[in-house]
């Protein structure tokens, strides 16, 4: 499906690991993290991107420290005369990391040629972003990219026995899921990637991955797994021109073409999550192209739309993103580009995630709903909730059943009310509920809800508090119900209410 990946330099060495340790406890001790880098730039935001503001960045790291020219050296990739790298590295030889890939030394002076990026307690290699401009490498391995931290927030955190990080780049989501597998597995089509990522491996103390280079899956074809994570090249492109984002297939066959595949590969109740794009072809909703992915799955699946955008804006993000220094071919890409959306009738793009379970013996579910703004936080233990919530109403469909549950409202929700000025005094006429954990669903409810919802404490059935309500409002209590049966469902599905059976601890 791909070509061949070029043989572009750098290539890591990781074979003397005593080494490499001894660095990377060099790095700890000089303060070489995420919070010590954000103490010296007042912030670490796109240190990789060092061309827009590289003066500030020099200044901020013009006083000869340690750690400023450990940040200059594999932050920014500037050159730093070599004694001065001797000093900082000690008491690691300037030669050795030479040896490792980690630096070019010649002319007096010392320059990394890849990236150590820090990230919580980890640190990853990898290029440059200036790297991806007109004319760089198509196996650049990338660092941690919006996508990479979607994936990684919405990854699921329970002990896994096996665990497959699809498409690994730099290692970053392998690195992660060690903590709670036994055994991971990380593939990539990329040998430069897996050289990458096998030297974060070494570099970040990790012995239980295994790195497997391939087409897809099949590098572990007829194995399965508890737990499948996936940041997908997924960008509708109309050719291959980086591996890391580019599949080579038309539109979004690819990421279809995994969705589809990966439910073999799943243990009973093990997960896929995967970030990637995916088309909404003229006179289709985007909706009904997906549904058509997940049938016959066996799985419940669960998709959050992120964003929508129209092609031309989803055209100059991308290439922008790559080419932005070199005017003359980014109107070239462009050109061509829309002209293959218009080609294949695309009337916008989406991005979000897909999180499939696999579930057997019964019929499966698919929810798909918009993600809230403003995640910021890991919400793995929330995606496992939300799978619980469907799965209960599954069970509840019919009314008597949800009405004869007792409810619980969420420690995690608040209440913001709104009033207004009356000569009796305020008066409550509506409000918003916030979901203050993970995914920070908002809903807004009117004073009538919110006092139903104060009275959720478990000891009551729904039915028993939907009784007075009807009473003060003077209303047969079926109404009642026919009108707050839907609202009760969504409330429970997004994680307000909660089952007694599923309260929080």
């Amino acid at each position: 499906m791909h070509p061949r990946a070029a043989n572009t330099s750098p290539l890591l060495n990781a074979a003397a690991s005593e080494d490499v340790h001894l660095f990377r406890r060099l790095l700890n001790d000089a303060g070489y993290t995420h919070e010590g880098i954000g103490k010296v730039l007042g912030t670490i935001e796109g240190p990789t991107r060092r061309a827009r503001n590289l003066p500030r960045l020099l200044q901020s790291t013009s006083h000869g420290t340690q750690l400023e020219t450990l940040i200059r050296l594999f932050l920014f990739g500037v050159p730093v005369d070599v004694e001065a790298a001797r000093k900082a590295l000690h008491p690691v030889p300037p030669e050795t990391l030479q040896q490792m890939g980690l630096l070019e030394i010649g002319g007096g002076v010392a320059r990394a040629p890849a990236v150590l990026l820090p990230y919580g307690n980890l640190i990853v290699a990898c290029d440059h972003l200036e790297k991806a401009v007109a004319g760089a490498p198509v196996d650049l391995v990338m660092g941690i990219t919006a996508s990479t931290a979607h994936v990684i927030r919405c990854g699921v955190r329970r002990h896994s026995r096996n665990t497959l990080d699809f498409g690994t780049g730099n290692g970053v989501q392998a690195l992660l899921a060690a903590n709670h597998s036994d055994r991971v597995y990380a593939v990539d089509f990329s040998p430069r990637a897996l050289n990458f990522a096998r030297f974060n491996a070494v570099l970040n103390n990790v012995s239980n991955i295994e790195f497997r280079e391939g087409d897809g899956f099949e590098p572990v074809r007829g194995m399965r797994f508890d737990l499948i994570l996936a940041n997908l090249p997924f960008a509708i492109t109309p050719q291959l021109r980086y591996l890391y984002r580019d599949s080579g297939l038309p539109l979004d066959a690819f990421a279809e073409r995994v969705v589809r595949q990966a439910p073999q590969f799943l243990e009973e109740c093990g997960f896929c999550q995967l970030m990637c794009d995916w088309v909404q072809p003229a006179g289709q909703s985007w909706e009904d192209h997906l549904r058509a992915w997940f049938a016959d799955s066996g799985c419940d699946v669960w998709v959050m739309r992120q964003n929508t955008q129209q092609p031309a804006v989803y055209a100059e993000l991308w290439i922008r993103d790559t080419e932005q220094d070199d005017p003359e071919i980014f109107a070239r890409l462009y050109s061509e580009w829309m002209a293959y959306y218009e080609r294949e009738k695309v009337e916008s793009i989406c991005t979000g995630l897909i999180m499939m379970r696999r579930t057997s013996g019964r019929a499966n579910w698919l929810r798909i709903d918009d993600a809230p703004d403003d995640i910021t936080e890991a919400y793995g233990d929330i995606v496992l909730r939300g799978f619980d919530l469907r799965d209960f109403l599954e069970s509840a469909s019919g009314d008597e059943a949800l009405l004869n549950t007792k409810l619980v409202t969420s420690t995690d929700v608040r209440l913001m009310q709104q009033s207004e000025w009356t000569p009796e005094g305020w008066r409550v006429v509506g409000g918003q509920l916030v979901h203050v954990k993970g995914l920070r669903y908002t809903g807004n409810v009117d004073p009538r809800v919110a006092g139903l919802m104060s009275r959720c404490d478990g000891t009551h059935t729904l039915l028993e508090l939907l009784l007075p309500l009807a009473e003060g409002l003077k209303v047969d209590v079926e109404r009642v119900i026919a009108a707050s049966l839907p609202l009760i469902r969504q409330l429970i599905e997004r994680g307000f209410l909660l089952p007694v059976s599923l309260k929080q601890d």
